[in-house]
């Protein structure tokens, strides 16, 4: 009886441990040779450490609905959990939330200029998707531009999960 108790134990401790993995985000690089085009920034905003992840397309049109979108991976769940707290109150306070969800939102970006920038954010796990699904540009001779990203929005509903998965891999 004691022996089934313990292996018990040590199962409930390895799945908790497997639950919430932690990152040295500060020690991540993406291997530019196998990842050609995509980098990480180190970024510390408002007390929050994490790594923003891009396509940096360099005149080259981005392609794939990845290349399309930014990600913000931080050390833990529980750190981007609070940073999209943050984030989402901030947007609340300071421009308009059109739709969210349970890990998601939709939001006018603040802080913009000459420029009107919806974007979606989507937290799984460690990492924050971000998909601007329209913008539209201002200039001041009257002439704008828009480009939708409306598609940007089901891909993510759709495909969080693996969109999290093959972020994290370009760090292996």
């Amino acid at each position: 009886m004691k022996k089934i108790v313990l292996a018990l134990i040590m199962l409930i401790a390895v799945l908790l441990t497997a639950c919430s993995s932690t990152y040295k985000i500060d020690e991540l690089v993406i291997d530019s040779e196998k990842h050609p085009g995509w980098d990480a920034t180190l970024r510390k905003r408002e007390g929050h450490d994490y790594l923003d992840v891009r396509f940096n397309d360099y005149g080259r049109e981005k392609s794939e609905p990845m290349q399309k979108m930014t990600y913000m991976v931080f050390k833990s769940s529980s750190e981007a959990k609070k940073y999209y707290r943050y984030w989402i109150d901030y947007c609340d306070d300071s421009s308009e939330l059109y739709e969210k969800g349970n890990n998601w939102f939709i939001t006018r970006l603040p802080d913009t200029y000459d420029v009107v920038i919806t974007a979606m954010f989507y937290r799984d796990k460690n990492v924050i998707i971000c998909a601007e699904v329209n913008i539209t540009t201002y200039s001041t001779i009257g002439d704008s531009h828009t480009t939708n990203n409306a598609g940007l929005r089901p891909y993510v509903m759709g495909n969080h999960a693996d969109i999290r998965r093959s972020v994290m891999k370009l760090f292996e």
